[in-house]
């Protein structure tokens, strides 16, 4: 019996042998196979009775740190993230350049600074003119540039949202795949450590895409979570479903609904991703782009509106300014305009002058409108309020009652105040003044504007014609169809109890309100409009992130203008919402006034003038004190609103397209040093994971040499056991 037993464990010890050599071969043939672990071979003892009776080999094992891959995978989505975004920064910094660059926005506005200061220097020059109008619409392209790239990246990266999703849901379905194949392998006693090289490859992939948790189970299979813990994989993988945009506006974003969530059923598990190139793609189309689109619109408002608000002051002249249709959008209800002006401050002189420059008459508005021999009948009351109908009838009833029979002024189809002097050799100006007195001192004056005819002012405007947009430099073919506030820091609630109203052109004057009540986040105050019956389908609110706050967003779904206005006592902290119309775009539509790049000349250098000598207005070719003006507009110090990140102050409007530039070169900066960073990080992470669980040839080649050695010493003892049994067996016969 003992002879059985020394045969059978020499012949265990054989097969263990043979075992162990077959391992040192798979480990040396799969030195250079990435993702490929370390097998570790390890015998056991095999006792009966108390005795040992040989050697059995157990599961072949892995050498692989757990905690640290876990560590490393965890560091890759962080290299991954990072790089993913340096990419996009890059991109960013090639669109802006540097500040000193010839094409960047900043010297693109200084060019047309110079230009208009050349105007102002010879005003009397047509083709300076010519250069000028040219040098705005180049601006006008170079933000529109600006502004389309900006929104392709944003496709991109949504796009890429869509691929990376893709990629996500394949490396599930592989991963589900393996745990079937793992789970087998070891009910069934097979050894399971090379496919589990293979599953920590996927995860490895994963993990670049988004932050994932998982455990193991004991059968060997993984169940992976997101970071909030949402089932990616159980038994079975659970598919994410997204669908791509193909074009990305500036005004949508992920928080409007602009964007597909990334669902797994009826879970939306976008704000579960926390790194990777998800995280990455997700926070470039939502945060980072939309922060610069913000920053340039910004820019492209503050400058309009600078120009604009000197421009409107002057007239053209020797080309006669005889058509005039101004940007503001009025509500009309029945076909009737009745919102409502006041002035508040001042007068509006009106005067007709002939084609020498010469007056031919003269009267003001306030005078006008009190005049009860002008149509509409009846004086109306001194400094308003009045409505725009009545403003446009007086208007014409007095240019017609002056010889100018076929002029016409209405508040048009379109919405638009519109100044038809139909007649040649005569042309219109306006001169703001401190009072009504023939040759008062210039000074805009200051309108309250009605917007939603309930009797309370909403808007203060300086300027009569800036108010109505007679004579824009740049205007935009985008409609205040949105509303937004001011950036918003987490902390903001509403100070008091208000009512927002709302009118558009699509559904008339006060279609809706809303009530706000004391304490109300921008979150709940979109929700009460979206919750308003009144507003339900005409009217959608949401809260946006903008730079280091958020913005609250109310748009108007049939595209048309809107208003929206606040009944409500008044405190700093309803200032510091600020709804106003969105700027969101505005760089991208701004385009210069059709009349100005039909004729050139129809851009305005001088204003209308008082001579005390005739007591009579004028105009002049030689007059340039609007072109100097609108030079001084890129001189002086402007004030900008927080947005996308911007710190607000005062700056010209070349310091801050540069420090547009600048920021984005910083943080172009930045992201390449967090990223050479984490970079360095997980390559020395994957180093350290290497030499664990690597293939070792000098490990391998000395394990070779004792499974070399134990195999020929077992068999060496199955030899002599034969022979034992050969000397027995002789001894019976």
């Amino acid at each position: 019996m003992s002879l059985n037993l020394a045969l059978n464990a020499a012949i265990s010890g054989l097969l263990t042998s043979q075992r162990g050599l077959d391992s040192v071969s798979h480990n040396i043939a799969n030195v250079n196979t990435v993702g490929y672990s370390r097998k570790i071979f390890t015998p056991e003892s095999v006792t009966l009775g108390g005795y040992g009776v040989g050697v059995q080999t157990s599961e072949t094992q892995r050498r692989v740190d757990e905690t640290l891959r876990k560590s490393l995978w965890a560091s890759g989505g962080q290299s991954a993230q990072l790089s993913t975004a340096n990419t996009y920064y890059k991109q960013v910094q090639n669109l802006f350049g540097a500040p000193g660059d010839s094409t960047s926005i900043a010297h693109r506005i200084s060019d047309l600074a110079a230009q208009f200061e050349q105007l102002a220097l010879n005003s009397q020059n047509p083709s300076l003119a010519d250069q000028t109008i040219r040098k705005a619409t180049d601006i006008q392209n170079a933000f529109a540039d600006l502004s389309n790239k900006i929104q392709a990246m944003r496709t991109n990266a949504d796009q890429e949202i869509g691929n990376a999703v893709s990629q996500v849901n394949t490396y599930l379905s592989s991963i589900a795949d393996l745990n079937q194949k793992i789970s087998l392998a070891k009910a069934t006693g097979q050894g399971a450590a090379d496919l589990q090289d293979k599953r920590d490859e996927l995860m490895k992939g994963l993990s670049q895409l988004m932050d994932v948790s998982y455990y193991t189970q004991e059968s060997g299979a993984i169940t992976i979570f997101t970071a909030s813990g949402t089932t990616l994989l159980d038994n079975t993988f659970r598919k994410i479903d997204y669908a791509p945009t193909a074009n990305v506006a500036p005004w949508d974003s992920f928080a409007g609904g602009q964007f597909s969530k990334m669902t797994i059923g009826a879970d939306d598990i976008t704000d579960d991703i926390r790194s990777g190139k998800l995280r990455a793609l997700i926070d470039m189309r939502d945060s980072e782009l939309p922060a610069l689109q913000s920053q340039i619109d910004q820019l492209a408002d503050v400058m309009t509106k600078s120009l604009n608000a000197a421009h409107n002051r002057g007239t053209s002249y020797p080309a006669l300014n005889t058509s005039m249709i101004g940007s503001r959008t009025f509500i009309k209800t029945a076909g009737n305009a009745t919102q409502t002006m006041k002035l508040t401050s001042g007068d509006v002189n009106l005067t007709i002058f002939n084609a020498d420059g010469s007056q031919a008459a003269t009267t003001s508005l306030n005078t006008i409108m009190q005049n009860a021999a002008l149509a509409p009948a009846g004086a109306l009351a001194s400094n308003g309020p009045w409505t725009m109908d009545q403003v446009a009838g007086k208007m014409q009833s007095w240019l017609q009652s002056e010889g100018l029979t076929t002029s016409t002024v209405a508040v048009d189809s379109n919405g638009k105040f519109n100044i038809q002097i139909n007649s040649t050799g005569k042309g219109l100006a306006f001169r703001d003044q401190k009072t009504s007195a023939i040759g008062s001192d210039a000074a805009d004056v200051s309108i309250s504007f009605d917007s939603n005819a309930d009797g309370t002012g909403d808007q203060t405007v300086k300027g009569f014609s800036n108010f109505l947009g007679l004579n824009d430099v740049y205007g935009s073919s985008q409609k205040n169809w949105q509303w937004e506030s001011d950036v918003l820091d987490s902390t903001y609630t509403s100070p008091q109890a208000t009512t927002l109203s709302f009118s558009s052109e699509g559904n008339g004057l006060n279609f809706g309100s809303v009530l706000v009540m004391s304490g109300d986040t921008p979150a709940q105050i979109a929700a009460r409009i979206n919750n308003t019956a009144s507003l339900s389908g005409k009217v959608k609110a949401s809260v946006v992130p903008d730079g280091n706050g958020t913005r609250l967003r109310i748009t108007n779904l049939d595209g048309s203008d809107m208003q929206v206005t606040r009944t409500g006592p008044t405190s700093a902290g309803w200032d510091a919402l600020g709804l106003d119309p969105s700027k969101a775009g505005y760089a991208q539509t701004m385009k210069v006034a059709d009349k100005l790049t039909v004729n050139s000349n129809m851009l305005q250098r001088g204003a209308l003038q008082f001579n005390a000598n005739t007591g009579a207005y004028y105009v002049s070719t030689g007059d340039n004190a609007i072109a100097n003006q609108m030079a001084a507009a890129f001189t002086s110090l402007q004030s900008y609103e927080n947005s996308g990140g911007l710190s607000t102050g005062q700056l010209r409007l070349t310091d801050y397209g540069a420090a547009i530039i600048s920021n984005a070169a910083g943080r172009a900066a930045a992201s390449k040093t967090a990223t050479d960073y984490q970079t360095s990080l997980t390559e020395a992470l994957s180093t350290k994971d290497s030499e664990i669980s690597a293939v070792n040839l000098d490990e391998e080649l000395s394990q070779l040499m004792v499974f070399e050695q134990s195999y020929a010493a077992a068999a060496k003892v199955i030899s002599t056991t034969k022979q034992m049994f050969d000397v027995l067996n002789d001894i019976i016969r």
